[in-house]
């Protein structure tokens, strides 16, 4: 998983994970898509508000109290593609940083591979020592592997309560 501190003290990564869930990728996609679940299944997510509408759509929008190394951050999300039932993917910002995430959801027999990709890009300021960095970097990239584990439980749980 490349990562870095940039000469300007910034902290970019990009971490890369997936995990299998037991439906297929239109059901998936459509649990993917429901802002009001992402605190449910995202580590990151403490709350979700002001949703433009359901994250299927390009250009939907939402606002979120995330928690991200520690640190309570406010920021902004917009959908940047998405691709039923192939592909979503968002972007978060917040003063002097970004956060790129995509899921892409691969059919695989009768359940589906859910493919998980971070960006991110911290300011100097979100860790000011190099403990501080090394710790910032772990959790993003443990949060990315929680979040996938943890759509995979409700997503059979989901399944579990169709009739």
């Amino acid at each position: 998983m490349p990562r870095d501190v940039s000469p300007e003290g910034r902290i970019v990564g990009h971490v890369v994970d997936s995990q299998a869930v037991p439906v297929l990728p239109e059901s998936a996609f459509e649990l993917a898509s429901q802002v009001e679940r992402l605190p449910r299944w995202h580590p990151f997510f403490v709350e979700v508000r002001d949703a433009s509408g359901p994250l299927a759509s390009r250009g939907a929008r939402f606002d979120a109290v995330i928690k991200l190394a520690g640190q309570r951050l406010e920021v902004r999300y917009e959908v940047t593609e998405a691709r039923a039932p192939d592909l979503l993917a968002l972007v978060g910002t917040f003063p002097g940083g970004t956060l790129r995430w995509t899921r892409r959801f691969e059919p695989a027999g009768d359940h589906t591979i859910v493919h998980g990709e971070l960006e991110y890009d911290l300011p100097a300021s979100f860790a000011a020592t190099e403990a501080k960095r090394v710790f910032a970097v772990w959790a993003v990239e443990r949060d990315l592997r929680h979040s996938l584990d943890y759509f995979a439980e409700e997503v059979a749980a989901w399944a579990r309560s169709r009739p």
